[in-house]
């Protein structure tokens, strides 16, 4: 499977927002992976399915960047 897509996500609770990223994991057709970029894009939660992932996040206080972002 092909990265088709990514979402970002980010805690504004703190003084500089903290960023995670959500995209389809290609090792599991449905499920999703959330990445953390300031641990060198660490895999830092698997989850079977994009809902699943959505309320993982929300739980954490995170909220979506307006938008998904193509792969070029």
């Amino acid at each position: 499977m092909i990265q088709t897509w990514y979402e970002v996500w980010v805690d504004e609770s703190t003084t500089i927002p903290y960023v995670l990223f959500i995209c389809p994991d290609p090792s599991f057709s449905g499920g999703i992976l959330v990445i953390d970029p300031k641990q060198d894009n660490k895999v830092i939660q698997r989850l079977g399915d994009y809902d699943k992932a959505v309320f993982w996040l929300t739980e954490d206080e995170y909220t979506r960047v307006d938008g998904r972002m193509a792969v070029d």
